[in-house]
């Protein structure tokens, strides 16, 4: 785990004052994903689940998860938007830019 997070903040303070932004975060955050499903040691012993019971079904975590989207879903919506709106306007002034510069060279 300590592995982990010290590649995590390797690649942090590779991005500092870097033009990156909202990309250059994706890619940080692909990136510790990445990393965080990558193999466990050779010598890391297996994790043995069979006689382990919940005491919850699949049922019950569903609806546990409707509910909480339920109370929190407009906040939950309020921090996607806050995340990609940047991403999407960046987005449209390159497509906008695009345009206006293929209008003017065909002209």
């Amino acid at each position: 785990m300590k592995k982990m997070f010290s590649r995590f903040k390797l690649m942090v303070e590779m991005m500092k004052g870097k033009k990156g932004g909202m990309i250059g975060a994706g890619a940080l955050a692909f990136a510790f994903a990445l990393a965080a499903t990558s193999p466990t040691p050779a010598g890391a012993a297996p994790i043995e689940f069979t006689g382990t019971a919940l005491p919850f079904n699949v049922a019950d975590m569903l609806s546990s998860a409707v509910n909480f989207l339920t109370l929190y879903g407009e906040w939950i919506l309020l921090a996607l938007a806050v995340i990609f709106a940047p991403v999407l306007y960046g987005l449209a002034m390159k497509l906008v830019s695009a345009a206006k510069k293929r209008s003017s060279a065909g002209a």
